[in-house]
């Protein structure tokens, strides 16, 4: 009786209990492919930082600089670490380029990486990456063939409440 009871009160916390999900509304690619002409480019990018012309294909690159991100842990402790994201160069300040567009971290090609210990005695590492982030499209004419980021994402997020019965 006392487990009936139990599992029915278990099951009725679990059904009527939600959180909250982060959740794409339009999703990075969705505004990528967007930008589909020069103006449309322009209009929310800016003129590029370089321009290079092969042929009847013009690539635009758009460099926000390049991100410095620590990961420290300490070996046999606890303790899970900490992640901090040093200043971006090249005009990329407070998580915006240099037009003001957000740019949010996500997987990345790493430029370089090197290990130090934090301590004599070795018992933490700290990893360090400095992560390049782009935007870059190829033009042909007045029309974009293909555009490709490193280290960027301009989705649109919202919260969304969910059950727990939804897991």
């Amino acid at each position: 009786m006392k487990n009936a009871l139990f599992f029915s009160i278990a099951v009725f916390l679990f059904s009527s209990c939600s959180y909250k999900v982060l959740q794409p509304v339009v999703t990075h690619k969705q505004v990528m492919d967007g930008f589909n002409t020069k103006d449309k480019i322009i209009a929310k990018f800016g003129l590029p930082i370089s321009k290079k012309s092969e042929g009847e294909y013009e690539e635009w690159l758009y460099d926000y600089g390049t991100k410095t991100v620590t990961d420290a842990a300490a070996v046999g402790s606890s303790y899970g670490g900490t992640r901090s994201v040093g200043a971006a160069s090249s005009g990329a300040v407070a998580g915006r380029n240099a037009y003001g567009n957000p740019y949010i971290a996500g997987g990345g090609v790493a430029a370089t990486n090197s290990n130090s210990a934090a301590t004599a005695s070795a018992k933490s590492r700290t990893v360090t990456q400095d992560i390049r982030t782009y935007v870059k499209f190829t033009l042909k004419g007045n029309s974009v063939v293909t555009w490709e980021t490193n280290n960027v994402d301009y989705g649109k997020y919202e919260y969304v409440k969910k059950k727990f019965s939804e897991l």
